[in-house]
């Protein structure tokens, strides 16, 4: 019993030195009087840009599809995102037939969300094709343009 009391004297005395001390997580005030503040961007930031490729590595006669995937960073919906380019290509091109794409043309990135842009291109000639590309869209809190960064990436076509 001796035991009991003791343990129960030292959790009592470690609950009030955590109070007084560091405010115990979870316990006490749970509105502490200097709050660390969590800032979020009122505009849309389309604040990054990456691109998949598949299959990366492919033979003449073969589809590839490109896709291009922009993430809305900031605290409103990104309005109207359009990939700057419709042909996301950095090369001759003489490997590549169009067959599909962007699609969607356009779209709403709400906050906090990704949006996905797609194109399908067949192939006709043996070589490595690089391609690039970003996105604006528009900040409807004034109208402004804004844009993501550039994305990048390869596919070799093989005889």
């Amino acid at each position: 019993m001796k035991k009991i009391l003791i343990l129960l004297c030292i959790f009592t005395t470690l609950i009030t030195i955590c109070f007084l001390f560091t405010g115990c997580p979870g316990f006490g005030d749970p509105h502490p009087a200097n709050p660390t503040p969590t800032i979020t961007p009122i505009d849309p930031v389309l604040c990054h840009a990456s691109m998949n490729i598949q299959p990366y590595s492919v033979t003449v006669g073969q589809n590839i599809t490109v896709q291009l995937i922009i993430n809305n960073c900031g605290g409103t919906t990104a309005q109207n995102v359009t990939p700057t380019s419709g042909w996301p290509v950095e090369s001759s091109m003489v490997g590549l037939i169009k067959i599909s794409g962007p699609s969607p043309f356009s779209q709403d990135i709400p906050s906090g969300t990704k949006a996905y842009f797609s194109w399908v291109y067949g192939t006709n000639t043996s070589e490595t094709v690089n391609f690039t590309c970003n996105a604006s869209g528009i900040n409807p809190n004034n109208s402004s343009i804004i844009e993501s960064n550039i994305a990048s990436g390869s596919v070799n076509i093989g005889p």
